[in-house]
């Protein structure tokens, strides 16, 4: 059984704007793709809140990578 690591918001934040930055999505447009509130983007990036399930899946897919990496769960991007 793999080890499981605890969840750290602050490489989520990190992996996040990094994916962010790469795809060039800007908040508005990643929100209108997710179907979600660019305020809710806003504090993703920031760090003072985490998204739900059913939006971390999106974003992941928006993304391109996956919602383990984003998560700081495993280090393979897809």
């Amino acid at each position: 059984m793999a080890k499981l690591r605890p969840f750290d918001q602050k490489v989520f934040v990190k992996r996040f704007h990094q994916a962010c930055q790469e795809t060039g999505l800007n908040q508005m447009e990643l929100a209108k793709k997710i179907g979600t509130s660019q305020g809710s983007i806003s504090r993703f990036l920031y760090g003072s809140s985490v998204p739900r399930v059913s939006i971390l899946f999106k974003m992941a897919l928006a993304l391109g990578v996956s919602s383990d990496w984003l998560l700081g769960l495993k280090n393979a991007r897809r």
